[in-house]
């Protein structure tokens, strides 16, 4: 038997949960709020801008919360 390393899927669901309580801390320093759902339209605008601008260095994991949580308040204006 070739070596493995087992429970890669486990060990990404960690990092991403990790990235997440991470990033949702940084947010709600930064905007004095309690949860994604209080953030307004602007703080929204905001968080995209720095995701979006090439020139700032973001953690692959926190791309993809970042991006996760614009697109979760995107759908829900839209149901609104």
């Amino acid at each position: 038997m070739s070596f493995e390393v087992t429970k890669q899927g486990k060990l990404c669901d960690q990092l991403e949960s990790l990235a997440y309580d991470w990033v949702l801390s940084s947010i709600e320093d930064q905007y004095g709020v309690e949860s994604t759902d209080d953030l307004g339209v602007e703080q929204i605008n905001e968080i995209e801008d720095y995701l979006e601008d090439e020139e700032n260095y973001i953690e692959g994991y926190c791309k993809m919360v970042l991006r996760g949580m614009i697109d979760n308040h995107e759908s829900r204006e839209e149901i609104e």
